[in-house]
């Protein structure tokens, strides 16, 4: 019976511990269940928090304020709090998927019920 005779390098052999290390379980990340509070203002419409965390789309406009499509409305925050849009506010649809503004400022938002314009002026959505 024949022996195979493997030959190793310390080059070779150095490696193949490092990679050991750090692929055992002792250096990977567990999952966590992760929960936030929604933090509410005197005023309903001002919260400190996102109506909800699935977000489809992110815009920043031409004001400088952040607006975030969610499952459950627009969300825009100004730097300090959320202000939620949803279709008691004239919405079509509670889900918005995408958003744009055009050069007039004004905001489009593709819904599950088709496109909406925001007026920031006026604060009102027309289908």
């Amino acid at each position: 019976m024949k022996r195979l005779k493997i030959h190793i390098n310390h080059c070779q052999l150095l490696i193949f511990i490092v990679i050991s290390l750090f692929n055992s379980s002792g250096f990977t990340q567990e999952p966590q269940n992760v929960k936030f509070d929604r933090l509410f203002s005197e005023n309903i419409k001002y919260v400190k928090g996102l109506s909800q965390n699935w977000i489809y789309d992110i815009h920043q406009d031409s004001y400088g304020y952040m607006w975030f499509a969610t499952w459950e409305g627009l969300n825009k925050f100004d730097g300090y709090y959320f202000t939620i849009y949803n279709e008691a506010d004239g919405l079509s649809d509670h889900t918005i998927y995408c958003i744009l503004e055009d050069d007039s400022g004004l905001l489009w938002l593709g819904t599950g019920n088709g496109l909406n314009r925001f007026d920031r002026k006026t604060q009102q959505f027309a289908q």
